[in-house]
């Protein structure tokens, strides 16, 4: 019940009550700060203490939002207003998008032009460096600047305040030398690890069905939306995360996965998996095996009611995974060895030890033992087997979902350049000339030191080596970086001239990084021999530090 006179709620189910404030608490799962500016921004209020946030330290954020916010309008009006737009509007249109959810999603077309975004917002008033910082320009080897985004249809990603933070953008016409998608890099107001694309208008029909479904593409999402199944949500191409997956929990602890069937499709259930079994969500599993249709958009754009039955449908996940091993059993099971149960049955045991409940796992067993004529002994020799190298891994995801939103950047600086290592052999020569120290995770240290060796050994199949010469706990860890590797180039977020860039980028603030460490350490160690009065120690210390300041100033210099 709320009274609208008092200002106050109260439930008579559970017993909450409260002010204003925590009803949007209870309501949207947020805490109090997140309620206050929700309010704030209804009311056109300005609170006090965050302009002078804002003018202290968030200031170029709210610019780099404000900058992004106007881009979405302009690439919208040139795609409704402008003929060059035309192609990008027949393409929507033809694809079943119709004029208001071209209007709700702020899709748009960005020009066929090196500049024209970029002189548009100077125009109105915008630093150039706060448009590069925004990821809307990339900077060329004369200082200058150039638009991220042509010729392309755009996909505005929002935060849960219906901001835009990011954009996606997809070329129309196939060529080799360009990627199908691009993305805007990670800013300060875009951390593709803790946004969902279209959560901002999903979260409300989430919270009413209890369950969100995660699909893969824009329009998987898009189209979904249009048809009325409005609990869905992308991950736009980037791997799920557990800042993903605590985003969703927010709304509904049932979570429902489409991925396209495909390598990369199929390993980012994998991985999806692991980390919602971390985070102790409901996972299901949502199909399209048995249709004709390769992706939800399609199937929406063809027969929604298949994709709906499909949600309807979906199942738990060990379910899923149980009918896949028990198809694949019965096509070789009047031939199958020892050594092909083995095979077909072990991956289900990995899943099966991720599990807490006791009884599952114990009617799982029994099933297994029926189906697949398996003794008990042996299928519990295996499962402990399975649970104790993936305890390490659980563990450390657990922790990861605590601390939502506190990643290390340096090590996701680390994991974006290792895993496009991994996923390109091609780059291993890069890690030769590093100083591998610049790795502070020892896990990619040790991953990195392994490459080298491959490399130097001529060995064909770095994978290979670097699995069969990691332990068990690692290797899970490692699959997680190939599938992140594998996202980046199988959706081609950069073009490979953006991507190497990108690596260079990344390798010199890992190297600012480890420096700046460093001097840290010697700063450290020069208080205490200042206090000890040990001036031999201060002399060694003091050149140590003279020499990492020019070391410093080199590297900084070789970036203009």
């Amino acid at each position: 019940m709320v009274s609208e006179d008092k200002q106050i709620f109260h439930c008579f189910g559970c017993g909450a009550g409260g002010d204003v404030f925590k009803f949007l608490m209870k309501i949207e799962n947020i805490e109090f700060i997140d309620a206050l500016k929700i309010l704030a921004k209804k009311a056109n209020v300005e609170l006090d203490f965050e302009k002078n946030f804002r003018q202290q330290d968030q200031s170029r954020r709210a610019t780099l939002i404000d900058i992004l916010n106007l881009s979405a309008k302009y690439y919208n009006y040139i795609l409704l207003n402008k003929s060059e737009g035309r192609v990008g509007l027949e393409y929507l249109l033809n694809r079943g998008v119709k004029k208001e959810t071209i209007e709700k999603f702020k899709l748009g077309f960005s020009l066929n032009s090196w500049d024209s975004l970029f002189n548009f917002l100077k125009r109105k008033g915008f630093k150039e460096e706060d448009i590069f910082l925004a990821g809307l320009v990339i900077k060329n080897n004369n200082n200058g600047y150039y638009d991220r985004f042509r010729n392309r249809v755009m996909y505005p990603i929002f935060n849960l305040y219906s901001d835009v933070v990011a954009f996606g953008a997809r070329i129309l016409v196939d060529n080799k030398d360009e990627p199908k998608y691009i993305n805007s890099p990670q800013t300060e107001v875009y951390d593709k690890s803790n946004i969902l694309f279209g959560l901002n208008f999903a979260k409300e029909y989430i919270k009413k069905e209890n369950c969100s479904v995660v699909v893969e593409g824009y329009m998987d999402c898009i189209s979904s939306h249009q048809a009325g199944i409005q609990n869905v949500v992308a991950t736009s191409g980037t791997a799920l995360t557990n800042g993903h997956i605590k985003l969703l929990k927010r709304y509904s602890n049932t979570i429902c996965f489409s991925f396209d069937q495909d390598l990369a499709g199929q390993n980012a259930t994998e991985r999806g998996i692991d980390i919602a079994l971390a985070n102790d969500v409901d996972l299901r599993i949502i199909t399209l095996r048995d249709t004709k249709f390769k992706d939800p958009d399609e199937c929406v754009r063809n027969n929604p009611e298949i994709w709906k039955t499909a949600i309807d449908h979906s199942q738990p996940y060990l379910d899923f995974y149980f009918d896949k091993i028990k198809e694949e059993y019965n096509k070789i099971a009047e031939k199958a060895t020892p050594k092909d149960v083995d095979r077909i049955v072990d991956p289900f045991l990995n899943k099966l030890s991720k599990i807490k409940s006791s009884i599952e796992k114990d009617l799982w067993l029994k099933k297994i033992m029926k189906d697949f004529d398996i003794s008990r002994e042996a299928l519990e020799e295996k499962l402990k087997v399975h649970e104790n190298s993936n305890k390490k891994f659980i563990n450390e995801s657990k922790v990861d979902a605590i601390n939502i939103g506190k990643k290390d950047p340096n090590l996701e600086l680390q994991e974006f350049l290792i895993s496009n290592v991994l996923n390109n052999k091609k780059l291993i020569p890069i890690l030769v000339k590093l100083n591998l120290d610049i790795f502070t995770d020892q896990r990619i240290k040790s991953i990195a030191e392994l490459l080298i060796k491959c490399y130097n050994e001529h060995c064909k199949d770095p994978i290979e080596f670097i699995l069969s010469n990691s332990n068990n706990e690692n290797r899970d860890y490692i699959n997680y970086l190939l599938i992140l590797g594998e996202k980046i180039t199988s959706e081609q977020f950069f073009s490979s001239l953006d991507l190497k860039r990108e690596l260079k980028h990344t390798i010199f603030k890992l190297c600012k990084n480890y420096i700046n460490q460093e001097l840290k350490d010697i700063r450290h160690k020069i208080s205490l021999a200042e206090k000890a009065n040990d001036k031999e120690q201060l002399l060694l210390l003091n050149q140590q530090l003279l020499s990492k300041v020019e070391e410093l100033r080199k590297l900084e210099a070789s970036q203009k």
